[in-house]
């Protein structure tokens, strides 16, 4: 299990690492949901408080998946290919974020 992030001292910059820019993401943002990839120890309630202090935005849900690692090989050579947090963002009706 990761280690959560202490809500009451947390910044913005640790919380959102960077936008996660898919076409699926770009279709989500045309409908005012937006992907971002967060830190492993981010919760729901810091992300919304990021993503309203970082963009000036009213936040009305957020939904956060775990990707797992993938298994990669390379010949006899295996390994894998590391997880990530997901978090979507959705806005209310008339907010967008200019960034996507």
């Amino acid at each position: 299990m990761s280690p959560k992030l202490d809500e009451s001292r947390f910044r913005n910059d640790i919380v959102l690492t960077i936008p996660h820019i898919t076409e699926k993401s770009r279709l989500m943002g045309e409908n005012g949901a937006y992907a971002f990839e967060v830190s492993r120890g981010a919760t729901k309630n810091m992300v919304k408080r990021s993503v309203e202090d970082l963009y000036h935005v009213h936040v009305e849900h957020v939904r956060i998946i775990n990707i797992p690692k993938k298994p990669r090989r390379r010949g006899l050579t295996s390994g894998s290919k590391g997880g990530y947090k997901k978090a979507i963002v959705s806005l209310r009706k008339s907010e967008t974020i200019e960034m996507f």
